[in-house]
């Protein structure tokens, strides 16, 4: 099904729902907004980091890393949402197999992370992603794991290939 499908009607309700959440009480439109489904700037999201990071020290300070400017710490550029499903792994640094584990992390990244099995700079900086992570809009959202299957849903509408995109 092409992007057409999208721009003229949802049939499914689960898709319906999804996105009534993507744009109510989700909040997922205050970044995932216009015709990418992206503001195209930055936020910070505390996921989980794996592996060396981009500074090879094994943190990912994000747009910090460019520009060198506090308020960037831990920052990422919103990813456009077409195809979304076609991009697995999720998050910047590709900790999520799947879309519902990624919202999921997004709204509630302390119960994807067991810190106490942190070492105490690991902890340090981990809470210092929650900080940076509640002055982003989406902070204090709550979803239900149907809300999150109704999200995956809309999300899955969004898909279209590109050869017949007009």
């Amino acid at each position: 099904m092409g992007r057409e499908r999208y721009t003229e009607f949802m049939t499914l309700p689960q898709e319906l729902a999804g996105g009534l959440l993507f744009y109510g009480r989700g909040q997922c439109a205050s970044c995932h907004s216009g015709p990418y489904f992206s503001d195209l700037e930055f936020h910070a999201i505390p996921f989980a980091q794996f592996g060396f990071g981009f500074n090879g020290f094994g943190i990912d300070y994000g747009r910090y890393n460019f520009t060198q400017a506090p308020e960037d710490r831990y920052a990422f550029r919103t990813p456009p949402l077409f195809n979304v499903t076609k991009t697995a792994p999720y998050s910047h640094s590709g900790v999520e197999p799947d879309l519902s584990g990624a919202i999921r992390a997004h709204v509630d990244p302390l119960a994807r992370i067991d810190t106490s099995k942190l070492s105490p700079l690991d902890r340090a900086e981990f809470y210092q992603k929650i900080a940076r992570w509640s002055r982003e809009p989406s902070y204090a959202v709550e979803l239900s794991e149907q809300e999150i299957s109704y999200l995956v849903a809309f999300l899955s509408s969004l898909e279209f290939e590109p050869e017949t995109a007009q």
